[in-house]
């Protein structure tokens, strides 16, 4: 006769891959009518270091503040204000300054800063994100 009962450990190691499954998943399913409130102090670090080029010990975020973005005639609800010490390079020597960024969010990205700048003769966008790191369109 054939035992129909579950092993408890079997049951509590399925019961835990599925929790966690859904657990990862929601966390990676983001949508823009739910995105994160703002970026983490430790992702606003690793974005400011990758675009400077620069240490991630050169910066210490302040404050986070969730917000939108005004640019010409639109309105970025997905943004947050991080205000940062960073490096600043004066005569030589290393000094520390307060700053602040704009972080903007969207689904391709995730939390990005970017700027324009020229590459090559040609206009270039330059984007520092959560999802892709670093991208350059021109």
């Amino acid at each position: 006769m054939a035992n129909n009962r579950h092993h408890p450990l079997l049951l509590a190691f399925l019961s835990a891959f599925f929790l966690a499954g859904s657990l990862v998943g929601s966390e990676l399913t983001r949508s823009p009518l739910n995105p994160p409130a703002t970026p983490s102090k430790d992702l606003a670090v690793e974005l400011l270091s990758l675009r400077d080029e620069r240490f991630a010990k050169d910066y210490t975020v302040a404050l986070i503040v969730p917000g939108e973005a005004k640019f010409k005639d639109i309105t970025v609800s997905n943004a947050a204000s991080v205000t940062y010490f960073g490096p600043e390079i004066e005569n030589g020597k290393k000094k520390r300054q307060l700053l602040s960024e704009t972080f903007l969010w969207n689904e391709e990205y995730g939390w990005f800063l970017y700027e324009f700048g020229e590459r090559l003769s040609l206009t270039t966008v330059f984007i520092w994100s959560e999802l892709k790191g670093e991208v350059e369109i021109d």
